[in-house]
Parts: C-alpha cells; sequence; structure tokens
C-alpha cells in the first residue's frame, strides 16, 4: 500500500475513534429498592444499574440504601431515606469541583459488620446541606460505628462543610478538613471523634464557624494533628466520663484567630498542647453533685479569656 494512503488511512481511524469515544453524562439514579436494599445491584435503581462517578443518588424518603457487598462512587448524594455504609467505601464528590449533597430529614449511618471499617471519601470540597435537619452517624448505642471520613485523592484539599442543620455525632475518624456550621457530637460511652491523623507537620484544619463541638453522655472528642482556626463553642457535659481531648499535635497556626468558647460543666478537659483562646471559660455549674475537671499536662500552659 502506498505509504502516504497508509499514513492518511491510519490518521482517518484514529479521528474516527476520537469522535466515536463515549462521553460521559451525568445522570440521576433513584432507588427504588426493587430488589433488596444493596446499593450494587443493578435493579434496585431507576434507571437501572448503580450511579457512577459523575451521577447523582437520591435515596428517597421510607426506604434504606446499603453500601455493603461492594465500594460505591457517586458525585452527589440527596438523602431523604437512610443511606447506610456498611464494611466497604462510597467515594463522593468531584476531583474536578465542588459539590453540594443534601440529607434532608434522612440519616447516613456507619456500620462496620466485619473487619473493615466502613469509610466516605471525599473529592474535593464536599457541602452536606441538611436544610430541616439531617444526621450522619456512627453512634456505638445504635450498633453503628466506627466509621472513617477520609480524602480520596489529596488530603490537603480535601473538606466536608456541615451546615447549620446537619448533626454528625458517634465514634469517628475524620482526616480531611473540616468546617463546622453545625453540631460535631461525640455523646455516648465507648464513641470517640477525632479530628485530624498523626502527620507533623498537621494537614488538615479544623474551623468552628459557629458551629459546636461537644463531648457528653461520657463520649470523647479527641483533637489530633490538625489546626484549628475560627469560632464556635466547646462543650463537656454529659457526665463525669465526658472528655474533650487536645493531644500534643494539636496546634494553632500563627494566622489564626482563635475566638472559641469552652464549656466544661461536667466531665474532663485534659490538656495535652499549649492552648490559648480569645474565647470565655465557662466551667463548673450550680449542681455540685456533678463535678467538672480540666486538666493541663506538666509543662503545658492553657489560657482563656486571652485580650
Amino acid at each position: 500500500m502506498n505509504t502516504r494512503l497508509n499514513a492518511f488511512l491510519t490518521a482517518l481511524t484514529l479521528a474516527c475513534a476520537v469522535m466515536t469515544a463515549p462521553v460521559a453524562v451525568a445522570d440521576t439514579h433513584t432507588f427504588d429498592g426493587g430488589t433488596d436494599d444493596d446499593w450494587s445491584v443493578p435493579d434496585n435503581w431507576t434507571p437501572s444499574g448503580p450511579p457512577e462517578a459523575t451521577d447523582t443518588a437520591v435515596i428517597p424518603n421510607g426506604l434504606t440504601c446499603k453500601v455493603k457487598s461492594a465500594n460505591a462512587v457517586a458525585k452527589i448524594i440527596e438523602v431523604n431515606g437512610t443511606l447506610g455504609i456498611e464494611g466497604y467505601k462510597l467515594t463522593l464528590g468531584s476531583a474536578n469541583e465542588n459539590t453540594t449533597s443534601t440529607i434532608t430529614n434522612g440519616e447516613i449511618y456507619f456500620k462496620k459488620p466485619a473487619n473493615d471499617t466502613p469509610e466516605l471519601l471525599i473529592h474535593k470540597t464536599v457541602t452536606f446541606d441538611s436544610g430541616a435537619g439531617g444526621t450522619i452517624t456512627a453512634r456505638t448505642a445504635n450498633g453503628y460505628g466506627p466509621g472513617l471520613i477520609s480524602d480520596a485523592d489529596d488530603p490537603a484539599n480535601s473538606k466536608i462543610i456541615l451546615d447549620a442543620a446537619t448533626l454528625l455525632v458517634g465514634n469517628f475518624t475524620i482526616t480531611v478538613d473540616v468546617t463546622n456550621q453545625g453540631n460535631l457530637r461525640s455523646d455516648g460511652a465507648g464513641d470517640t471523634l477525632v479530628l485530624g491523623g498523626s502527620e507533623a507537620p498537621p494537614t488538615n484544619a479544623f474551623v468552628g464557624d459557629d458551629g459546636n463541638l461537644e463531648a457528653s453522655g461520657g463520649g470523647t472528642v479527641r483533637i489530633n494533628a490538625i489546626d484549628v482556626d475560627g469560632a464556635g463553642t466547646w462543650t463537656v457535659t454529659g457526665n463525669d466520663n465526658s472528655l474533650l481531648w487536645l493531644t500534643d499535635k494539636f496546634t494553632i497556626a500563627d494566622t489564626s484567630t482563635f475566638n472559641v468558647n469552652v464549656r466544661a460543666w461536667r466531665g474532663t478537659l485534659d490538656i495535652d498542647a499549649d492552648f490559648l483562646t480569645h474565647g470565655a471559660l465557662h466551667f463548673g455549674n450550680l449542681n455540685l453533685s456533678q463535678t467538672a475537671t480540666i486538666k493541663v499536662a506538666s509543662g503545658k500552659a492553657a489560657e482563656f479569656s486571652v485580650d
């Protein structure tokens, strides 16, 4: 065959291949539970087939969908019913843009039925907009947890934003940035909410943004390797076994304005790091039968209401 003709045909073939290559189309898949409650079963969705990475997954009110037999993906989730992450991973968001998922009067729960910790992997920034109220839970008392919220690709640029109506509660480790406009809570014996990993220097940040961070009911909140910047209220309440724990990897960036108010009504505030805040300390209560305790590690300093 003529060399020029051969080259022309090769180029034409490649051009046709490019022109006919499938383009990812964003679809909305609504869970209808046609077969059972398993996310990965195609007949449980309309249109048929579980969501792909560019798709929106809708869990209607009154239905429960479980990520329980294979890992799952979605760009956006709209949870009006119940979404369970049971021993597998759900990757959420987009590597190319920030996204908003909704939990309107719905619940996302994490459950560990076997050896693998259920995990939510975050692409870029994912905002959880709860409107009238929504819950992300790994409460031991409900038979759930522990849960892990981590990054899908870039720990320094992965973030969750909890809006004012969102409650995240229970036994979690969170190793992405957090902006808390809602409520972060560990409210049960045996539950520990861990913010940050073990990196030095930290790769993640916690921004209070007027949200509430609470240890109650015997739960523990542990601030690990994470920069803290912002306002809000931290509360230790519930009973004498509740613990708000600031570890020696807890850091405050030089550029931070740290204005958090700390309430130690009952339980223990255990400070293992230097701690300084412009916010107020509300310590103890009128019920003398319930004790509030502040423990500061040797060689560390804790300062409140600093001008």
